[in-house]
């Protein structure tokens, strides 16, 4: 199923933003976002090909695919993060199923995880205001732990964390 056609075009710029504003949120939470940070955010975009779910990766593919636009989308949007994790909710909700929706959105705290651990160490890969980040998203987004482990083993993920084995 192709899933662009069930979305408007704001809808879908929305959507392919979202990955940004995950990178940016979790980012700066401690700041600013390093170098590190940024490149693993991108890679992540780079490897949507190998994620499990249809609209994960249809949704991230065309975000790294047309990354400039969705850029430009992203600093072009002042409603700010409660907001549009908000809006993606309800986007979501109104025209996707649920198993694919809940996946799209582990798929972004998955996201968030991996900016966040970019810059950690062994004792702390996290740090305590991305770890704050990436709660407040999960809460807006309106995806619990649970949620995203359910789904995660739907799918034949391994159980190494809240997101582990969205990819192939």
């Amino acid at each position: 199923m192709a899933f662009r056609d069930e979305f408007s075009d704001d809808e879908w710029a929305r959507l392919t933003a979202a990955p940004l504003w995950v990178i940016g949120a979790v980012g700066f939470a401690d700041g600013e976002v390093d170098a590190e940070e940024d490149a693993a955010g991108i890679r992540q975009l780079y490897q949507s090909p190998l994620l499990r779910g249809a609209l994960a990766k249809e949704v991230m593919m065309a975000s790294y695919s047309d990354l400039g636009s969705t850029f430009e989308h992203y600093k072009g949007d002042d409603r700010g993060m409660e907001a549009v994790f908000e809006d993606v909710k309800a986007i979501l909700a109104d025209k996707v199923p649920i198993d694919e929706a809940v996946l799209y959105k582990a798929t972004l705290i998955e996201l968030g995880i991996a900016v966040a651990a970019a810059t950690g160490d062994e004792d702390a890969p996290i740090s305590l205001d991305e770890g704050s980040a990436l709660g407040w998203i999960e809460s807006w987004l309106g995806v619990s732990s649970d949620e995203a482990s359910k789904i995660a083993a739907d799918y034949g993920a391994d159980d190494d964390g809240p997101t582990a084995g969205f990819y192939l």
